[in-house]
């Protein structure tokens, strides 16, 4: 900036910021409260998960490899608990990957462990 007859000029600007947002904001991540017990298992375990909505509910358990052993559930549910038994007495012992998704919902993932 400069002054009429052309020498420099300075002038302070002062700049409150309440708030500042950097970068993307993470989406929401869901939180089915999703569990099973025991973990690890012998032969059976119990998954538990809580929907907070009526959703579209699908739950498909991976190997490591990420090939699908077995869709456990695909269908409509009501909010709340629920429960569902897993046999896993054919799995071979080793690390077992459980996902729970919905359209509504998004998706959460869950370690199962075959002794």
């Amino acid at each position: 900036m400069k002054t009429p007859d052309g020498t420099p000029a300075t002038q302070n600007i002062l700049v409150q910021l309440d708030e500042v947002l950097v970068g993307t904001p993470e989406p929401e991540q869901p939180d089915y409260g999703i569990a099973n017990y025991p973990n690890p298992f012998d032969d059976n375990t119990t998954l538990r998960y809580n929907l907070r909505d009526v959703s579209d509910v699908n739950i498909d358990i991976y190997d490591a490899q990420g090939k699908l052993i077995k869709k456990v559930f695909s269908g409509k549910q009501q909010s709340g608990t629920h429960e569902f038994n897993i046999d896993g007495s054919s799995y071979a012992p080793g690390m077992y990957f459980l996902n729970i998704n919905s359209p509504q919902g998004g998706s959460q993932g869950l370690k199962l462990l075959k002794k």
